[in-house]
């Protein structure tokens, strides 16, 4: 059933559309009439990249999984779409982009305000980062926002005296195992800087881009990172970092575009054909571009509760 909320927008919408779709709003107005669907993303030719001129973009998010079936969308544009839809525009849906942030809240409190214990707290407070979650992101054009989310944490309990966040994007790209390929992977946001303009310097240390671990030319326990504006591969020999190779693609750090060049990754160590690439944020707020969607899942909440009346003067 659709939402009141979702009727207030959508019915004023429909009525001035008049049974047809020319503007975005047509679009977003038919399209969030439909049963299965609980978001859309409407941009025109002209603003994607690249350009591509009589086109129409639309994106969506299902009620119900992640995407859209290739069925479908097949029935929203031969269906729902292309009769009410200038003749001469063509459509074309894509999935939704997710980031995903991966947070650690790192909470003090003070144990005479409360009988609960440091693992009541930490549930709280990973229930407020889920809620966040559901009530503010995860949703075409919704910005995640550092401080809100902060002062949420604060007002999980009142014992709660502050908290501090550590945020990470990851993307997740579906790869070609075996098949040497050229990947385009686009956080849209900047990326932290500290490592550009450093010659040389050890794997994984200080680094801003990290990876799941893959096997590839073959060697096993591969991970990326990045250096000056390059990214590396490199390889775990028990505690050694030893490198792979040394010019595996590109970082602009300003866009937070990553190239991938000729990767050529054989399997991944969880099973998957998925790349898992991890990016650390210049700014503390995140913000989504066209179809992307900025999202939290439950497993990447990490929350530490500590009683501030345990740490000693000396040590602060």
């Amino acid at each position: 059933r659709q939402s009141i909320s979702s009727i207030k927008f959508s019915a004023p919408k429909s009525y001035e559309s008049q049974n047809r779709v020319v503007t975005i709003e047509d679009y977003k107005a038919l399209l969030l009439g439909q049963s299965n669907i609980s978001g859309v993303s409407v941009w025109g030719g002209e603003d994607n990249d690249p350009p591509a001129f009589g086109r129409v973009y639309i994106s969506v998010i299902p009620t119900t999984g992640s995407v859209l079936t290739a069925t479908e969308k097949n029935n929203l544009i031969n269906s729902i779409i292309k009769p009410k839809r200038v003749l001469t525009v063509s459509t074309e849906i894509v999935d939704p982009d997710y980031i995903y942030l991966q947070i650690v809240a790192s909470v003090k409190y003070d144990a005479t305000l409360t009988t609960k214990t440091s693992g009541d707290i930490e549930s709280l407070v990973t229930t407020t980062i889920k809620n966040y979650n559901t009530s503010d992101i995860n949703q075409f054009l919704e910005y995640f926002r550092y401080s809100k989310l902060s002062r949420l944490i604060d007002l999980s309990d009142e014992s709660i005296l502050n908290n501090s966040i550590s945020v990470v994007m990851r993307k997740e790209v579906a790869v070609q195992l075996g098949t040497p390929a050229k990947y385009d992977i686009k956080f849209s946001n900047a990326i932290d800087d500290t490592t550009d303009g450093r010659t040389s310097h050890a794997f994984s240390t200080g680094n801003q881009i990290d990876s799941n671990s893959f096997s590839t030319g073959g060697f096993s326990n591969c991970f990326l990172d990045d250096n000056n504006g390059v990214i590396r591969i490199y390889r775990l020999d028990g505690v050694d970092k030893v490198s792979v190779n040394l010019n595996a693609g590109t970082i602009n750090y300003a866009t937070g575009l990553i190239s991938l060049t000729d990767f050529n990754p054989t399997a991944f160590a969880d099973g998957t054909s998925t790349l898992k690439i991890t990016a650390v944020p210049e700014n503390q707020d995140i913000l989504p571009l066209r179809n992307q969607v900025i999202a939290i899942q439950d497993a990447d909440i990490t929350v530490n509760a500590v009683n501030d009346n345990t740490i000693s003067l000396v040590n602060r």
